[in-house]
């Protein structure tokens, strides 16, 4: 009998332990696209109040899709990658895209815009050569190709915006 009370005291302290452990992960779940909208805003691409949803990859997460955030190199969601680079911003004319720098293993993100290409550059080196995945060189040469894409687009968005160097 004190054998049988043991296993299941056994199986209940494993059970216990497993169900803390997925207590604590889902805890621990970052709201990304919270984040993305609230760095949005802050660069007057949205209004506090505006409804926002983002499309990730070629997935719609509502109807009234007015956001996106796809990854540079493989055009997924972040929902898809342990770590990458994205571009993000909301569907209207004249406004910029700027980048979200996410490595979920180490639960980091960066949010960064190219208004300083040279600085936006660094940064993402220093990214690329930081993070818990690794980049094979034409990895990160396809990273680079693509952040001057888009700080050439940024350019052409709002000309006047950009100070002449």
């Amino acid at each position: 009998m004190k054998k049988l009370y043991n296993f299941f005291f056994v199986l209940f302290l494993i059970t216990l332990v497993f169900l803390l452990l997925s207590i604590r992960t889902s805890a621990q779940s970052i709201n990304y696209e919270q984040i993305i909208k609230e760095y949005l805003i802050e660069k007057k691409e949205l209004e506090k109040d505006d409804y926002f949803s983002i499309q990730t990859g070629d997935t719609y997460l509502s109807d009234a899709v007015n956001g996106f955030a796809f990854e540079l190199v493989k055009n997924n969601g972040y929902y898809d990658n342990i770590c990458g680079i994205y571009r993000i911003g909301v569907f209207a004319s004249h406004s910029f895209v700027y980048l979200f720098l996410l490595d979920k293993d180490k639960n980091e993100y960066f949010l960064l815009d190219t208004h300083n290409f040279f600085s936006t550059i660094e940064k993402i080196f220093d990214f690329l050569d930081n993070t818990s995945c690794e980049f094979s060189d034409y990895e990160k040469l396809a990273y680079i190709r693509k952040i001057i894409d888009i700080y050439n687009r940024n350019i052409k968005a709002i000309p006047w915006t950009f100070e002449k160097q």
